[in-house]
């Protein structure tokens, strides 16, 4: 704490005054609120000074200093601010004469709040112990590290000066230039302080003094403010890529660890990349132009591991499950579920559990064939879901007159959707007056058991799913009148399609300098089709 005056006169020596002589003396009286006027404090310079307040004259100027909570200091509330006070009146002798100069200082205590997203600082604009009489303000100016900022330079920043009630309010974005930020965990969801070293200055005039600064040099540090972290869609199908961005995070966020759970083994990516299991997935970071960071996660859309969870005659259900896992346990502290649901015309799905699920559309005959009186090779095999256009089947590998062979280190299973055709005259039929149908499915796993899933669309589709790898026709398919040709895939691209909301997310750990962030993405997509059982 420090108070400067200027003096209105230079100090003078005698002229009897012999070079070396020493200077007239001084003393300092401190005042106290809660004392009387006869009971003040009268130290002469040692003794103040053994009490940690010095004083000292140079030129024009004198000077007080002492540090916060000294001995003679007393504190007050003004405008909801707690103010630390310090005043004294300093007796000089100058010509022979002594000189009574008061002297007061009034520091506000108060730490840094949160305003929503901004560290919120407030101040008296002008201390009542510190003003005499009518006051004329003469503005506020503030500054960081030290610099005071221009007006567009405060606009520039986004910093924002406010008076109420008597109180000066400065607002400072959490991130804008000139603060820290630094990451933290409150109840498992990630947190940002900010700290600041801020300069505000209050200026006026009153009678007794043409001009008062009141300045203010405060390192200011906001309590943890949790943060809203985003999870961001990037994926374009065209390119075959799954990928998300989610963040931001302040630049002493480490990332060290993604897991992507499918239900079964462990996909992993590592900030060494010595344990990654999988060279598809990739873990990118991403800088802004206010220093924060986001991290991208991507992988082909392709991947073996990505299952549908629901499918219907109205669409395939996907979903993706993100965790928060703790940087040292890798204990779950948050999840996060989007589900969402993809229309679908035509599709074949072959499930890692041994069944069959296809959906299909038998408009395309000329005329039109009727899907209701369509079948599999066994005729009791009927659509378990119908409308006008489309029937979905359902099915095991063991079951409805599927066929089985081998092409090389395959299992193939075939079955076939037909259309049983009304022929006249019923007696001796010549002619009949439907469209012929017949479309061969087929479903090919690993002969030595292991799990897989494909998914086919009709290359037809609105929706552009290539490459197209056609099935080689076989001889069966020779006789069909209504082709269909799939196309494998692995994932729905469509799933993309999926705005994926803001998400929060935790990270914690025991090292003070660094905070890591697990991110779990689990594409669990396992299928759920209760009426298929």
């Amino acid at each position: 704490m420090e108070v400067s005056i200027h003096l209105p006169v230079l100090t003078v020596k005698s002229k009897n005054d012999k070079e070396g002589a020493p200077q007239a003396e001084m003393a300092v009286v401190f005042h106290r609120a809660d004392q009387r006027p006869e009971e003040a404090a009268v130290l002469s310079l040692v003794d103040a000074a053994a009490l940690s307040y010095h004083i000292s004259v140079r030129g024009s100027h004198l000077t007080l200093r002492c540090p916060y909570a000294s001995p003679l200091s007393y504190t007050m509330k003004e405008d909801g601010v707690d103010l630390e006070i310090v005043s004294a009146t300093i007796l000089y002798g100058l010509q022979r004469n002594t000189v009574a100069i008061d002297t007061i200082v009034a520091c506000a205590l108060n730490e840094a709040a949160t305003d929503g997203p901004r560290l919120l600082w407030t101040v008296p604009v002008t201390p009542s112990p510190l003003v005499h009489g009518q006051v004329r303000d003469r503005g506020v100016r503030i500054g960081v590290n030290g610099q005071a900022l221009s007006e567009s330079e405060t606009k520039e920043r986004r910093y924002t000066i406010g008076l109420q009630e008597g109180r000066v309010e400065v607002r400072i974005p959490i991130g804008a230039p000139g603060g820290h930020i630094k990451s933290g965990v409150i109840r498992g969801q990630y947190s940002q302080s900010m700290s600041v070293d801020l300069f505000v200055m209050s200026q006026w005039e009153d009678e007794r003094w043409p001009l008062s600064q009141l300045r203010s040099f405060r390192l200011l540090k906001t309590p943890l403010i949790p943060q809203t972290l985003n999870l961001i869609r990037n994926t374009a199908p065209s390119e075959g890529f799954f990928s998300v961005t989610f963040g931001p995070f302040a630049s002493d966020v480490s990332l060290r660890k993604v897991t992507i759970d499918s239900g079964g083994d462990l996909l992993t990516w590592t900030q060494s990349r010595q344990t990654q299991s999988d060279a598809d997935l990739a873990v990118s970071r991403i800088a802004h132009v206010n220093g924060t960071y986001s991290f991208r996660l991507s992988f082909p859309l392709s991947h073996r591991k990505i299952i549908p969870e629901e499918l219907t005659l109205w669409g395939l259900v996907a979903g993706v499950n993100a965790f928060i896992v703790d940087a040292k346990s890798l204990k779950v502290q948050d999840s996060l579920f989007h589900k969402c649901t993809f229309p679908v015309r035509e599709l074949l799905v072959c499930l890692p559990e041994g069944r069959m699920v296809a959906v299909v559309d038998t408009t395309h005959t000329i005329p039109p064939t009727h899907p209701n009186r369509t079948t599999l090779l066994d005729p009791s095999c009927v659509p378990m879901e119908m409308d006008s256009a489309r029937a979905l089947f359902s099915f095991s590998l063991d079951s409805c007159g599927t066929i089985v062979t081998t092409e090389g280190n395959l299992l193939v299973y075939e079955n076939q959707i037909s259309y049983n055709q009304d022929f006249l005259p019923l007696d001796d039929p010549v002619i009949h007056r439907d469209s012929p149908y017949r479309l061969t499915i087929q479903c090919r796993y690993p002969a030595n058991g292991s799990r897989a899933l494909a998914i086919q669309y009709p290359v037809y589709s609105s929706l552009d799913l290539s490459p197209v790898r056609p099935v080689k026709p076989t001889r069966r398919e020779a006789a069909t009148t209504a082709w269909i040709t799939w196309t494998d895939l692995s994932i729905t691209p469509p799933l993309m399609l999926c705005t994926f909301v803001s998400a929060f997310w935790t990270c914690k750990s025991n090292k003070p300098k660094y905070y890591y962030i697990f991110f779990q993405l689990g594409l669990l997509f396992q299928m759920i089709l209760p009426f298929f059982s």
